[in-house]
């Protein structure tokens, strides 16, 4: 598990030093090959500035899970950007917020810009891809809660109808094997359109250890708003990761695919919650299945099917927040729930 840890930071590291190129030349700086007068590379890249002369710049970049880092972590991050130096300027950009007593402690031990998450993503803010790019990291990192201060440009033409489109397209999508894979591949665009404000990335079809067994898709909860469902989740029901399994069934769900859903589920691993969303919902069997897990294992399973979605979908679009119906459909099976 270590080694899929260090795997999926670095990877995100690296995509963050790409995405800070691309932000610096919006500001004009190009990147270039390394001067092999400094030997060794002791920085991420080197940046030229067109003037008379030429500006040249070294640059490193930090890639931080948390929105905020000690002073000393960031003199340290600075140590090799200053071995780096020469005749050239530096640059430090990091994935955090920095305060003015940290940038003047940076400056004053030789770093000559520094760029904080706010500073690349106002400069990003000119690309709308770029800026996209740079949120979708932090998402992917399960950092969500730094994009309320980074804020974005907004697409109101594109947000109006965008749930309604998945909507329409879901609706036209054929039952049974066939359109299976086009009706996953409508939910995962419907769970990020409705939730992906408090979710990191979505990663579909993950291996279960016996070998044969998938789940659909897998998502870490990352709540935004502190008086969402997903934090009552978080907190309440230690919920860090939830489950998603998609059923394009021309018949309401049995009993069984509740059981192999359950299976998915570990209360000691933090992943104690499922969304089902089932083309023509569940059997009365199913959602006693569904209460059974509760009430004996601890294990939620939530049920929501095409029509649901739909108008989720749809209500989204207008205003409403898609979270009310999972907050409803939650609040049921607790007050309900007997021995």
């Amino acid at each position: 598990m270590n080694t899929k840890q260090r795997t999926d930071f670095q990877e995100l590291s690296e995509r963050f030093e790409r995405v800070c190129q691309k932000i610096l030349s919006l500001q004009g700086y190009s990147a270039q090959s390394w001067p092999d007068h400094l030997g060794e590379p002791s920085a991420d890249f080197v940046l030229s500035l067109p003037g008379q002369p030429p500006q040249i710049w070294v640059a490193e970049t930090k890639f931080y899970r948390s929105s905020t880092v000690e002073p000393a972590i960031l003199r340290n991050a600075a140590s090799r950007l200053i071995k780096a130096k020469h005749e050239y300027q530096t640059m430090l950009c990091v994935s955090v917020f920095i305060g003015n007593l940290e940038r003047q402690m940076l400056n004053e031990v030789g770093v000559d810009l520094v760029m904080d998450l706010q500073d690349l993503a106002a400069s990003a803010r000119q690309h709308p891809e770029f800026f996209k790019e740079l949120k979708q990291i932090l998402a992917d990192a399960g950092m969500d809660s730094a994009n309320v201060f980074i804020g974005g440009p907004t697409e109101q033409a594109e947000l109006e109808i965008q749930g309604a489109q998945i909507a329409s397209r879901l609706k036209g999508t054929t039952a049974g094997r066939e359109g299976a894979r086009l009706f996953e591949d409508l939910c995962c665009q419907a769970v990020i359109y409705l939730f992906g404000s408090h979710l990191g990335s979505l990663k579909r079809q993950n291996r279960i250890e016996s070998g044969f067994q998938y789940m659909d898709a897998i998502a870490k909860v990352a709540p935004t708003n502190i008086a969402s469902f997903w934090t009552t989740l978080a907190h309440d029901f230690k919920c860090r990761y939830v489950v998603f399994e998609f059923k394009n069934y021309a018949e309401s769900i049995s009993q069984n695919q509740i059981y192999v859903t359950e299976k998915y589920l570990y209360t000691h691993a933090l992943r104690p919650l499922a969304v089902v969303i089932a083309r023509n919902d569940a059997d009365d069997n199913a959602r006693r299945a569904v209460r059974s897990a509760l009430r004996e294992h601890g294990k939620i399973i939530l049920i929501l099917s095409m029509k649901d979605l739909v108008q989720m979908l749809e209500g989204t679009d207008q205003g409403n927040d898609p979270n009310d119906l999972l907050a409803e459909r939650l609040d049921e099976m607790l007050t309900k729930m007997t021995s």
